[in-house]
């Protein structure tokens, strides 16, 4: 993961994302990849937000956030992926290019 980019959120976005986070996976590790974290994002491009637990979230649990997410007021879609779900050689690409959010 890196660090030295930045991502194509504004303050209020990434505001908007942290609170359904903490309201469903608190304490969870998250890092975005994709267009907004390799600055190819367009204005209405889409969230991909990485989840970084060792083990795959409750269905519950996964249904909840993205019940959040969908209720917030943010003007994109957000796309949630489960490190513990992606294939090795997946997960280290997507991690080459994510930023922790």
């Amino acid at each position: 993961m890196t660090a030295a980019r930045t991502l194509q959120l504004t303050d209020a976005q990434r505001a908007t994302l942290r609170r359904a986070l903490d309201a469903t996976v608190p304490g969870a590790r998250v890092a975005v990849f994709g267009s907004r974290a390799t600055g190819r994002a367009r204005p209405f491009s889409d969230v991909d937000l990485l989840i970084l637990d060792p083990s795959p979230l409750p269905w519950a649990q996964r249904l909840a956030l993205l019940d959040a997410l969908e209720a917030s007021d943010l003007p994109f879609r957000v796309d949630v992926v489960e490190a513990a779900t992606v294939p090795d050689a997946m997960r280290e690409r997507i991690l080459a290019e994510a930023i922790a959010l």
